[in-house]
């Protein structure tokens, strides 16, 4: 799975979007001092999204943003939980 992830440069995510890994990625617009990063994570979704319907998968994007941040410190960025 791919999440676009709008954020701070701090990681807070604004906006979270999930699609296919194989679907293009979308290029939404940037507000000053907001960033957007792509992850490929598998880790902070189960089960996959392809099983889940509409409904389930905004309310676990909704409490990915309440719980993770972006991590772009290392080579990769990832999800992180919020401290």
């Amino acid at each position: 799975m791919r999440y676009i992830a709008i954020h701070d440069r701090l990681g807070n995510i604004e906006t979270l979007a999930a699609g296919n890994d194989d679907s293009p990625p979308p290029r939404p617009d940037l507000k000053p001092g907001q960033y957007c990063t792509e992850i490929s994570s598998a880790d902070v979704s189960d089960p996959p999204e392809e099983e889940m319907d509409d409904q389930v998968i905004f309310e676990r994007l909704r409490k990915m943003l309440e719980t993770y941040r972006v991590d772009t410190e290392g080579a990769t960025a990832k999800f992180v939980r919020r401290s």
